[in-house]
């Protein structure tokens, strides 16, 4: 019982980092976007690719980058 109680408090505190973190980059990709439509209106500029991560490589940040230096 102990166990469950360690792993659920650890999950926990791992959701009350993540999710703050995924509302930022969300927030921070909506403020880009704007960027690109003001860019786009006043100058013929090439769009900037930033690259989306999905929700659940936030949640297992290592596993991404372990991912992403194997390929």
């Amino acid at each position: 019982m102990d166990r469950l109680i360690l792993v659920l408090e650890t999950l926990g505190a791992w959701l009350l980092f993540g999710a703050p973190l995924l509302q930022a980059t969300t927030e921070l990709h909506e403020e880009v976007a704007g960027w690109e439509k003001i860019r786009s209106k006043h100058a013929a500029a090439k769009k900037i690719d930033i690259g989306k991560v999905t929700f659940w490589w936030w949640l297992l940040p290592l596993s991404k980058s372990c991912l992403k230096n194997v390929a």
